[in-house]
């Protein structure tokens, strides 16, 4: 008798919008797309540890400025 195997496979993607403030830390993340699962807690978890380079203006000076940030899930 044969046994088949039962794979079990998630993807999925959460997106995170922190500030990238001129100190390299972000702040005030949002959550913009919920991976399910739970995930969207590990993506903001992950997002507060990165360090981020402040956007520049012209004169090459520091602003902050809200990004976007993909974090896709793969389990299989």
């Amino acid at each position: 008798m044969a046994r088949h195997k039962h794979i079990m496979e998630f993807h999925s993607v959460s997106m995170v919008s922190p500030v990238a403030s001129t100190d390299s830390k972000p702040k005030d993340i949002c959550l913009q797309k919920s991976a399910g699962s739970g995930m969207e807690e590990v993506a903001i978890k992950a997002a507060v540890e990165y360090s981020l380079q402040p956007a520049l203006e012209g004169d090459r000076t520091p602003v902050a400025m809200r990004i976007a940030i993909n974090r896709d899930f793969r389990l299989h």
